[in-house]
C-alpha cells in the first residue's frame, strides 16, 4: 500500500514511513490536486475531510476517512481497516520518505571525519548500535532515547489489534444468535395468528422488526471492523 496523507494528519506520515509504507505528505490544500495525485500515483488518500472522501469515492479514487483526533486512534483505524502492519521496518526516511540504507562502521567513521554536522552521532561500541542514512536528505538514524516511546506505541497498537479480533468474534457470535431469535419470533407470530390473538401478533411483529434492525446494525459493525482484511 502507498499513502497520501493530507495536512490534517501530518503526524501519521512519520509513523507510516517508520512501518515501511511509501507515504507522501500533501502540501496542497485544494481537493482537486489531491485527488489527481492520489489517482496518478495509485495512493490511498487519508483525510479527516468527509466531503473530500466522498469526492474520492465518486471518482473511484482510493481513500479512507480518519475520524480519530489523536495519533494512536488514527493509526488504529488504518491498522484495523486497511491491514497496516505496525512493525518497524528500516526502509524509508521518516522525514522525506526516500529509502534509507544501513551504515557500516567504516561509513560511520567517514561521516564523522568529514565533519558534515554529524558530531552528535554516538559511537556504536560498546552497545553495537545500528545506523541508517537517508539516500535523499542524508539524515542519519539510530535507536536513541526516543525508541522506548516508539515501542510503547507499537505495543499499544498490537494490543488494540488483538482486542479488535476478539470483538470481531463477539459480533459474529451475536449475529448468529440474533438471526436465531429472528426465526423464533417469526414462528411465534404464526402461532399467535393461529390462536386468533391479533394484538399479541402485532407485538411479536414489532419484536421481529426490532430484531432485524439489531441484526442489521451488528452486520454493519462487523463490516466496518473487517474492512480491508
Amino acid at each position: 500500500m502507498r499513502f497520501l496523507v493530507d495536512r490534517m494528519l501530518g503526524r501519521m506520515r512519520s509513523w507510516l514511513r517508520l512501518f515501511g509504507y511509501d507515504t507522501r505528505y500533501a502540501t496542497e490544500m485544494d481537493d482537486g490536486p489531491l485527488l489527481m495525485q492520489a489517482q496518478d500515483e495509485d495512493r490511498i488518500l487519508l483525510s479527516r475531510d468527509k466531503e473530500l472522501i466522498e469526492r474520492c469515492e465518486k471518482r473511484g479514487v482510493k481513500a479512507m476517512r480518519i475520524t480519530s483526533m489523536d495519533t494512536p486512534g488514527q493509526l488504529t483505524e488504518v491498522m484495523i481497516s486497511l491491514g497496516v502492519d505496525p512493525s518497524i521496518k528500516f526502509l524509508r526516511c521518516t522525514l522525506c520518505n526516500e529509502p534509507i540504507k544501513r551504515l557500516n562502521k567504516d561509513d560511520l567513521k567517514k561521516l564523522k571525519l568529514k565533519g558534515e554536522g554529524y558530531d552528535y552521532i554516538p559511537d556504536s561500541p560498546p552497545d553495537d548500535r545500528e545506523f541508517w542514512r537517508c539516500t535523499g536528505c542524508g539524515q542519519v538514524f539510530w535507536e536513541g532515547g526516543h525508541w522506548s516511546n516508539i515501542e510503547k506505541m507499537i505495543k499499544l497498537l498490537r494490543r488494540r489489534y488483538m482486542e479488535a479480533e476478539r470483538l470481531e468474534k463477539k459480533l459474529e457470535h451475536w449475529i448468529e444468535h440474533s438471526e436465531g431469535h429472528e426465526e423464533s419470533y417469526r414462528k411465534a407470530v404464526l402461532e399467535a395468528e393461529e390462536l386468533g390473538l391479533l394484538d399479541l401478533r402485532k407485538d411479536l411483529e414489532h419484536a421481529v422488526d426490532a430484531m432485524e434492525e439489531t441484526t442489521g446494525w451488528l452486520r454493519s459493525a462487523l463490516k466496518r471492523l473487517k474492512m480491508g482484511k
